[in-house]
């Protein structure tokens, strides 16, 4: 793992839009990492209208897996949205 120097954004409220927020990715916004922000949006709208779709075609057990994957993802780029801040470099 390498490490750059920490931004001068606080980690903690990355973190916090990250979960909070109805917009998915919006922590990545708030640091200026407008690609990460991206791929996080659009994962989030893609898995909200998949299971959408899935829930008015009476599919819920897909619709009841796609719900937590959903507050998962969200979780794991809060974590990354936090180590970015902190200027901790993952990969």
């Amino acid at each position: 793992m390498t490490s750059r120097p920490p931004s001068s954004k606080r980690p903690w409220l990355a973190a916090a839009l990250q979960l909070v927020c109805v917009v998915g990715g919006l922590g990545y916004a708030y640091l200026g990492q407008y690609k990460r922000f991206g791929v996080v949006l659009a994962v989030v709208l893609a898995l909200h209208a998949v299971n959408f779709a899935c829930a008015e075609n009476e599919w819920k057990v897909v619709s009841m897996f796609l719900g937590p994957s959903i507050w998962i993802v969200q979780v794991l780029s809060a974590l990354d949205a936090w180590r970015q801040a902190r200027g901790e470099v993952v990969g």
